[in-house]
């Protein structure tokens, strides 16, 4: 099954901006296989809770809602 890029893109923000096994992510956007959410972490160099730790090492100057927007954004 093809997907769109955009809806890859989208996979892609919640995976970083959450934590959530890929499994689970899989399940929440009914990807049939979770090998192909693997195949695109891989491909993409996704990083689970990538923005987590840039609002760590901030030292609190990004706001929760500026993060927590992406959550919005599905």
């Amino acid at each position: 099954m093809a997907y769109e890029p955009e809806f890859i893109e989208k996979v892609g923000i919640y995976y970083e901006t959450h934590d959530e096994s890929p499994e689970e992510v899989s399940k929440l956007f009914n990807i049939k296989s979770k090998q192909t959410l693997y195949n695109w972490i891989e491909k993409y160099g996704w990083i689970q809770n990538k923005y987590r730790s840039l609002q760590q090492s901030a030292g609190g100057l990004i706001e929760q809602s500026t993060l927590s927007g992406y959550r919005d954004w599905e």
